[in-house]
């Protein structure tokens, strides 16, 4: 058994702390992050056809690239765990 003190009382029923169920948001927080890989390619390929569609170089410059994946992937994660459900735990006695 994990040790309460140490881990909380939540972590109390469980033989190791690796065997404790992961938390909702975090489990929201990865997935959202894993597929914002694809959404950003998505949206980095919208622009491409909207703003830089014509006689110029057709690829979006890289800069450009990297804010949108920064953005797309802050965004999912934050809406993800925000909407995720909430653990609430208890104290750990002497805390």
């Amino acid at each position: 058994m994990t040790d309460p003190n140490t881990y909380g009382r939540h972590a109390a029923k469980y033989e190791t702390v690796t065997a404790a169920e992961i938390e909702p948001k975090v489990k929201a927080g990865t997935i959202a992050a894993g597929a914002s890989g694809i959404v950003t390619t998505f949206v980095v390929w919208l622009l491409d056809l909207i703003f830089w569609n014509g006689e110029a170089d057709p690829s979006v410059p890289l800069p450009v690239t990297a804010l949108v994946g920064l953005a797309v992937s802050a965004g999912m994660v934050f809406v993800a765990a925000f909407y995720a459900r909430h653990v609430n735990r208890l104290p750990v006695d002497g805390a």
